[in-house]
């Protein structure tokens, strides 16, 4: 009989421990990348890549009322600066969170015959150029070509080749779209 009981206590004394443990709700949210192109995004400290039209759901357990402040960033070709803080609570619902295109992407192809060494682009009434884009050392080899992702709007562009030779383009209407939009310049 005894016997019976140290079983029967060996057995409940786990149970008994599991039950007095806090209950966990899930919280979190799912991205939505509507952006046009892949994007980067950094949750919570961790990066993750998300396809066009991709969608990532991220949770947490909370026990009680707990709540976590989360930290979004994304980068892309059609994504510029974005960033949001999320505060979580663990309610067990999974809200859904867009990430949008706030940016046009431009491809310039060096059709001059030459290395490209600068390229400078502003702001259509903008009195100075401004910073060189490219890098210092790093140039566009005649045949290739180039990616910039700008805000909407009007732009000069100038570039500068190996041999010193300038071109100019004046006005180029560069539109905002909600999804992004891929425009290609030939510069030669």
């Amino acid at each position: 009989m005894r016997m019976k009981l140290l079983t029967l206590a060996i057995i409940a004394l786990p149970l008994l421990f599991l039950a007095c443990e806090e209950p966990t709700t899930e919280g979190g949210f799912m991205l939505h990348n509507t952006s046009g192109a892949p994007i980067n995004v950094t949750v919570d400290g961790e990066n993750h890549d998300l396809d066009i039209d991709g969608t990532k759901t991220f949770s947490w357990d909370f026990t009680d009322d707990e709540d976590k402040d989360v930290e979004i960033t994304a980068t892309g070709m059609f994504v510029l600066d974005y960033s949001a803080s999320e505060l979580v609570w663990g309610t067990g619902e999974i809200d859904t969170r867009e990430i949008r295109a706030n940016a046009t992407c431009v491809r310039f192809i060096n059709a001059t015959g030459a290395d490209i060494v600068e390229v400078y682009i502003s702001a259509y009434n903008a009195t100075t150029w401004g910073s060189n884009f490219l890098t210092s050392g790093a140039t566009i080899a005649n045949g290739a070509h180039e990616d910039y992702s700008i805000e909407g709007g009007s732009y000069d562009l100038r570039v500068v080749d190996s041999n010193d030779q300038g071109y100019t383009l004046s006005w180029l209407d560069l539109p905002w779209f909600n999804n992004g939009v891929l425009q290609e310049i030939t510069v030669e």
